[in-house]
């Protein structure tokens, strides 16, 4: 199982409209949120109110509706709380606290979007894909070129015999409808375009493609993806003072190659599997002829020969059948 896509859940309108974050619970698990602190609730159950800035991030795990409100140091409206993992050591009870329903820093509605809480989970998908190339190693931190059409790109040189199946990016603000148009590129040339709309909602989306495009090792392939809306899209990028990146001139915004960052936008690839004919041709001398799974012939790569661990031989395949000596 593998995270395909980071999932928003809908803010709240008030402190009791959390029927969606407990159906979140039941169906993904933990859910990431960002909330507010302050010292004098060090060591407490947390209760804010008349705030809706943020300064510290936990996981909620669950919920007691009949939690007392007396349990606060504070006193909130009514009862009624959600139970949240932290970070703090051995404060709390083993790291869990309490989180009131009325905690006004939680997921709810705030007229600035500046610093409001948000809540998100991981959805684990049983994908299959074999392999992802990527240069932003820690994600998206940051998002430019904020305007309502924009394009971006990385080009990636390939490993293996592979096909490329998907590709993943962050998606700036989730909430509204977000145009898509991908393309991917081989060794220059256009292999396919694929036009969409993004899901609401998803912070990150990973996008299977209709016709996935088969590459070989040492083909160089771009994905270019071009964001249209009605709001404000932004590229996510990973900045190099922030976060790990792996620096390289094949990242770009608007074909201009970008300076201490990259673009957050990955491909997904499956290794294509192989099969081997072999066939005698005398005494000492075998001829091999290999397809993938679709059954096509493969005419590039190396063919190692081993006998107890150890390498006889290595044979370069440059036709449709290898001659081999034994």
């Amino acid at each position: 199982m593998k995270v395909s896509n980071i999932y928003k859940l809908p803010q709240r309108m008030n402190a009791t409209d959390n029927n969606a974050i407990k159906q979140a619970i039941l169906k993904y698990g933990a859910l990431g949120c960002s909330i507010m602190v302050d010292d004098s609730q060090l060591g407490h159950n947390f209760y804010v109110n008349n705030t809706t800035n943020i300064n510290h991030l936990v996981m909620i795990v669950g919920w007691d509706d009949n939690y007392s409100r007396y349990n606060f140091k504070n006193t909130p409206a009514g009862d009624g709380a959600f139970i949240i993992k932290n970070s703090w050591g051995d404060k709390g009870d083993n790291e869990f606290y309490y989180i009131s329903y009325y905690d006004t820093s939680i997921n709810c509605k705030s007229i600035s979007q500046i610093n409001t809480s948000e809540i998100w989970t991981f959805i684990l998908d049983n994908n299959n894909f074999d392999k992802q190339y990527f240069y932003d190693i820690s994600g998206c931190n940051f998002y430019s070129f904020n305007s309502k059409n924009i394009t971006y790109s990385n080009e990636y040189e390939i490993q293996q015999n592979e096909q490329i199946q998907a590709f993943g990016t962050y998606i700036y603000n989730p909430t509204v409808k977000t145009n898509y148009t991908a393309q991917i590129y081989v060794n220059g040339k256009l292999k396919t375009t694929q036009k969409g709309v993004f899901s609401k909602n998803y912070y990150y989306q990973t996008i299977k493609l209709a016709n996935p495009v088969d590459v070989k090792a040492g083909d160089v392939a771009t994905i270019r993806l071009t964001l249209k809306s009605n709001e404000i899209v932004g590229v996510p990028v990973s900045i190099a003072n922030n976060q790990h990146i792996i620096s390289t001139n094949n990242s770009k915004i608007e074909d201009e190659i970008c300076e201490g960052y990259v673009v957050s936008l990955k491909l997904y690839t499956n290794t294509k599997k192989t099969d081997m004919q072999v066939k005698t041709t005398g005494d000492h001398e075998v001829t091999i002829k290999i397809t993938d799974k679709d059954f096509k012939t493969l005419n590039n790569g190396k063919i190692t020969l081993k006998y107890n661990n150890k390498t006889l031989d290595v044979v370069d395949v440059k036709s449709d059948e290898t001659k081999i000596n034994l």
